[in-house]
């Protein structure tokens, strides 16, 4: 089964042990994303969000594993993810799992027909910010946030933004390049 995983965040810079053939390649399915997570070491991190995210393109990667069950759960270790935080389409089943969109599941398995996948995995955690902090999502309120940040947090939440692929240009990196050059 040839199964792809899609990325658009640390997963390309840092893929640790998941078991991937070959190397990241540019041409996954424009996606809604947005860095509107917060997430382990209070990084911002980049989510499928269809309300604040910018349409960018994404990356993928020929899994090593030989099902989308298999593949999902190394992408679950991987991300340290309850197994509904990683979604994914088996197309010889018709099989959609953890997928918290039906547009964005359309899309995808449209994507996957036209590329010859099976299947398709990816990292379907939520945006966070408002639950984390009781606010809703904008540039402001994240740029508030990294501001009340530690100094090491602080690097490290900056180091995620700018490692992020070049073409992961979401309204809120174009703004933090700007105001942090």
């Amino acid at each position: 089964m040839k199964v792809a995983i899609l990325g658009w965040g640390s997963l390309i810079w840092d893929p640790q042990k998941l078991p991937l053939t070959g190397e990241w390649m540019r041409g996954g399915p424009t996606l809604p994303i947005e860095f509107s997570r917060i997430s382990g070491g209070e990084r911002l991190t980049l989510v499928i969000d269809e309300e604040c995210g910018t349409r960018v393109p994404t990356r993928y990667a020929l899994s090593a594993d030989l099902n989308v069950t298999s593949a999902r759960e190394s992408l679950r270790k991987r991300e340290k993810a309850s197994s509904e935080g990683i979604a994914s389409i088996d197309l010889t089943n018709e099989v959609l799992t953890a997928v918290r969109s039906q547009s964005i599941g359309v899309l995808i398995a449209s994507w996957a027909k036209n590329n010859g996948f099976e299947g398709v995995v990816w990292t379907g955690l939520p945006p966070n910010f408002l639950e984390k902090l009781r606010k809703p999502y904008s540039w402001e309120a994240a740029f508030s946030y990294l501001d009340e940040l530690g100094d090491a947090q602080k690097t490290e939440a900056f180091k995620y933004i700018r490692s992020a692929p070049d073409e992961v240009q979401t309204a809120f990196r174009r703004e933090f390049r700007k105001r942090f050059p």
